[in-house]
């Protein structure tokens, strides 16, 4: 078992929080200090864990120097193209060094209906995806665009390296997603689970090769992780996904995913809105 996965099953914290404690130097195996979360363990490792070795910071949200690339911004809206490896929001684990922090510290008004540590964030991007992301510098502009969010009426395209090529050149997947307990994985799981939460992807297949494919997704609902996984239950992970495929040095900046495209309604001036990014440096590596 990797050792991250352990620290995920035996202390029952998330797999970012079991990732910080190894990188920050808390976990040592055998009496070493390990600061890989794949570590392999075999089975029969002692594994200390000192999680108040250093006190964690509080998430916040102060100002923080951060490089954003803003590639639209009126009164009403900013959009970001985010990078890979920037989170979204402050959390236990990135609790300074996030989209808001250096949204903040470019002293723009952002809106306060999403809460005191997402001002500004309708959606939002996992850490190592990259892309588009909408930011509403109004409350008027967030309600709006969070009504359209639940309407399903804001469209939302994915470009994304992957494992293989896809049975056919477009593929609907329609598979419920429920969350696995302690894990913080999302899995797909059978129609009659109650639990589990309706999801629609389309794939479509834009080139290939005999061991890897680009291809663009739509997202018909939006839960989380729901691309990630609808791909790995088709057996075609993306590749540098490995929380459903697997790590890779040459995609060590996590899964080659990217939100490259945006539709949708501007929230002031009702008029359709639609912005593209071409494929990043990611796809050509």
């Amino acid at each position: 078992m990797r050792l991250d996965s352990f620290l995920v099953e035996a202390h029952h914290i998330s797999r970012a929080q079991a990732k910080a404690w190894i990188l920050d130097g808390k976990i040592k195996v055998d009496e070493q200090i390990i600061k890989k979360p794949s570590h392999l363990l075999i089975g029969k490792e002692s594994v200390s864990v000192n999680p108040s070795a250093q006190r964690p910071l509080e998430p916040n949200c102060n100002p923080n120097p951060i490089s954003l690339d803003i590639i639209y911004e009126d009164d009403a809206i900013l959009i970001l193209n985010k990078p890979p490896g920037l989170v979204t929001h402050p959390t236990e684990s990135y609790p300074e060094k996030t989209c808001v922090n250096g949204l903040i510290h470019y002293g723009v008004p952002l809106s306060t209906e999403g809460g005191a540590l997402r001002p500004g964030i309708v959606h939002r991007l996992d850490k190592d995806t990259e892309g588009l992301m909408i930011i509403a510098k109004t409350d008027e502009a967030y309600l709006v665009l969070k009504q359209q969010f639940k309407e399903r009426s804001i469209l939302k395209y994915y470009r994304a390296l992957i494992k293989g090529q896809l049975s056919q050149e477009r593929v609907v997947v329609e598979k419920p997603i429920k969350r696995i307990k302690r894990s913080g994985k999302m899995v797909c799981v059978s129609c009659d689970d109650p639990n589990a939460k309706y999801a629609k992807t389309i794939f479509t297949t834009q080139s290939k090769t005999t061991t890897m494919s680009c291809i663009e997704a739509e997202l018909i609902t939006g839960r989380t992780h729901q691309i990630r996984v609808h791909l790995a239950s088709l057996g075609h992970p993306i590749l540098g996904d490995s929380l459903y495929g697997k790590s890779s040095k040459k995609y060590s900046q996590g899964q080659v995913l990217q939100a490259f495209k945006l539709k949708f309604k501007h929230p002031t001036k009702k008029t359709i809105f639609t912005i593209e990014l071409p494929p990043s440096s990611r796809f050509y590596s």
